[in-house]
């Protein structure tokens, strides 16, 4: 019987050469060439996203703009409910006709969930204060604001600082006094101004002028066609072609002293059609630079894009104004009694 004849094991197929004789493998790397048209292209991309980016981030601080500026309107509302009238934009307001003295904001504190930090300007004993030359009595258990500087007028407060605003941070460091980007309207909330001749810096009982006493059913005109507050620089600081005196102003919103132009209100210093606010002027940043940016702090500021103001109205609402809006049309939106 023959033996068995086993077929040979196959042998591994040689590899086909992948490199010629004297080459030596390696891996090939990016050319210059090729790096420069990924980064060219990484720079196209980022320049065509950082403006939609910068759209979304403004988009998202004019929003919380007009949240701001809701809140304060509901604040004037719970307000008068619970005091049956609307607090002055300067002045005395609470159970004393000469207790709870402030800003208008100072008063609405309570009501913008910033109960404990009022309460941090409770008069703990009637005593005499002296104010501008006028004596005033306040009355233990009301609330000044002047009793507890600069914990009070120091204060940076949320529901009071725009994202959008910019200058807002200069005011402090610069004055001591903290910035606000809103203010309220005067003819609302103020007392109308004499003409002619110099204004009455106190009244009797010890009412300063700027305190008005409105209720919603003064405003004749209509709640929802009359203005309650708008957005405002809080440094504004023009060095541009207003006169010396006017220069000098912005928002402050515990602001005591209401002979100058830092109080957070509008339609008081102008009025008419001369009064409607400025879209996007430059503010003023620091009291020792030159900016000559056309500011006026006698009006007030929108710092959106496209000239767009936030605006608050008697019945809670809250709508965008545009800045070429008809001078007329807006001094009769601030006018609560005009008839019209």
């Amino acid at each position: 019987m023959s033996a068995s004849v086993w077929p040979k094991p196959l042998g591994r197929r040689p590899r086909p050469a992948l490199f010629a004789d004297g080459d030596h493998p390696g891996r090939r790397g990016f050319t210059i060439v090729e790096l420069l048209v990924v980064i060219a292209i990484i720079g196209l991309l980022v320049a065509l996203l950082l403006p939609a980016i910068q759209a979304a981030r403004e988009s998202a601080r004019r929003t919380q703009c007009a949240n701001n500026v809701k809140q304060i309107a509901l604040a004037f509302h719970t307000m008068h409910d619970v005091k049956k009238q609307f607090p002055p934009q300067f002045g005395s307001f609470g159970p004393s006709a000469r207790g709870g003295m402030g800003t208008i904001f100072f008063h609405l504190l309570p009501y913008v969930e910033l109960q404990n930090f009022y309460e941090t300007a409770r008069i703990a004993t009637t005593r005499a204060m002296p104010y501008l030359g006028c004596s005033f009595t306040v009355t233990a258990g009301t609330y000044d604001s002047r009793a507890a500087q600069p914990v009070i007028a120091g204060q940076e407060l949320q529901p009071f600082i725009c994202p959008s605003e910019t200058s807002q941070k200069y005011v402090r460091p610069n004055f001591g006094w903290a910035g606000s980007c809103y203010a309220t309207n005067f003819q609302v909330f103020g007392k109308t101004l004499p003409t002619g001749g110099a204004a009455p810096v106190c009244e009797d009982p010890g009412a300063l002028l700027w305190q008005g006493t409105t209720r919603l059913s003064d405003l004749s005109d209509g709640t929802s066609h009359t203005i309650l507050s708008i957005e405002k620089y809080a440094n504004c600081n023009s060095t541009g072609p207003y006169p010396q005196g006017v220069t000098d102003g912005g928002t402050m919103w515990a602001r005591w002293d209401f002979l100058d132009y830092w109080q957070p209100t509008f339609a008081v210093w102008v009025t008419g059609p001369a009064s409607v606010f400025q879209d996007n002027p430059q503010p003023h940043t620091r009291i020792s630079a030159a900016v000559s940016g056309p500011c006026n702090p006698r009006v007030g500021q929108t710092p959106h894009a496209g000239g767009a103001m936030n605006t608050a109205y008697g019945d809670g609402s809250v709508r965008t104004l545009n800045a070429t809006i008809d001078g007329d049309v807006w001094w009769k939106q601030c006018t609560a009694k005009g008839g019209d």
